[in-house]
């Protein structure tokens, strides 16, 4: 007779594996939530920096960027920059000092300016190489001789005398007081009153036009 299959919902199941099944699906979801909790919880009890482009830190969000952080961030590349000090007694290096001082004629050149065509009192004037009172003046000289008659003076402006045809000599820094007369006089008469020596500061003529003769006027 020919040979009967069974249905399949008639094969008889082994004990037990009916509920063994599900109970290994909901052990996995158990798992899967567990572990999913457990990156919750590490990720509100760590904080995560992540690199700029410019190679900082960004702060924590809710974190001042002044307050102190785990990483101290760069400070930026200065080398290059001219550090300018106003000690006289810590005179700068030759490099630097000659960049302040030429900072300064820049800084100085429009009010300078004013003073165009009219008699000034003159403080000082100093070039690499002059040997005046002991001192042979090199940029940090020069530099640290303005400082201190802008400590004493704080309205001095520095000009190069290359600017004004009232000099003989075109590389010379010159200290002149913001003070300008219609005669070498009363400009003398400034550097009295402020306790200049005679060969200290005196009066000088400022232009554009002409040449130097007649333009200077000794105390």
């Amino acid at each position: 007779m020919p040979v009967q299959y069974p249905d399949s919902a008639d094969v008889a199941k082994p004990a037990g594996v009916g509920w063994r099944v599900p109970a290994l699906v909901i052990g996995l979801v158990l798992v899967t939530v567990a572990v999913g909790l457990g990156i919750t919880f590490a990720s509100r009890h760590h904080t995560v920096t992540t690199s700029t482009g410019g190679g900082g830190l960004t702060p924590p969000a809710g974190v001042s960027s002044g307050a102190a952080q785990p990483n101290a961030v760069a400070s930026p590349d200065t080398s290059g920059i001219a550090t300018v000090t106003t000690d006289p007694d810590q005179p700068l290096d030759a490099a630097s000092a000659k960049a302040a001082l030429d900072n300064e004629l820049v800084r100085d050149q429009n009010p300078a300016e004013q003073l165009v065509d009219h008699w000034i009192p003159q403080l000082s004037s100093k070039r690499p190489g002059l040997v005046a009172d002991g001192i042979t003046y090199d940029y940090p000289q020069i530099w640290a001789n303005f400082v201190r008659l802008r400590t004493e003076h704080p309205d001095v402006l520095l000009i190069w005398s290359g600017n004004y045809v009232s000099y003989k000599s075109a590389d010379f820094y010159v200290v002149v007081a913001p003070e300008s007369y219609s005669d070498g006089q009363s400009a003398n008469q400034w550097c009295a009153d402020n306790g200049f020596a005679p060969d200290g500061c005196y009066a000088k003529f400022l232009s554009h036009n002409g040449g130097s003769d007649g333009t200077t006027l000794l105390r």
